[in-house]
Formats: C-alpha cells, sequence, structure tokens
C-alpha cells in the first residue's frame, strides 16, 4: 500500500472552503433561485417543480462538507429521471 502524502488534507481543507463559499453564495441569491425555480414550475420543468416542493417541505438537510456526497447523488438521481 502507498503512503498517504499530504495532498488529501489539503483537498479536504480546499473542499469545505469551496463549500462555505457555495452555501454564502447561495444564501444572498436564494431569493433569485427560488424566482427561477417558480418559473420553471409554471413552465411545466419538472425538475424545477421537484427542487422546489424539496425545499419548501424542508427536506434539504445541508451540513458541513460531509454531507455534500449524499446531497450530490441525490442532485444526480434526481437530473437522471426523464421530464415529461
Amino acid at each position: 500500500m502507498a503512503p498517504r502524502t499530504h495532498a488529501a488534507p489539503a483537498k479536504k481543507r480546499r473542499v469545505i472552503q469551496l463549500n462555505k463559499e457555495a452555501f454564502k453564495t447561495v444564501e444572498d441569491n436564494a431569493s433569485g433561485i427560488a424566482e427561477a425555480l417558480l418559473k420553471g414550475t409554471r413552465e411545466g420543468k419538472v425538475m424545477s417543480t421537484k427542487l422546489l416542493v424539496e425545499l419548501a417541505e424542508g427536506n434539504v438537510e445541508v451540513e458541513d462538507g460531509v454531507t455534500t456526497g449524499p446531497l450530490r447523488s441525490r442532485a444526480l438521481r434526481l437530473a437522471a429521471e426523464p421530464q415529461y
């Protein structure tokens, strides 16, 4: 087994910093995001409707960088669903 380098902790710090900045950006633009989802819902876009309902119901849990994997996989799963 190869010895672990110092790249992994540095990468983790960058991911945590990136997550903090992303969440800050989302908070700063929350009303615009909600309006865009609502507009997509009115246009009949299923993905926008699902995301808007998930947000309204509070099913999306945002914590630290540890939970980004499950959130990302859920987003990918939703994106893979067919649009009607």
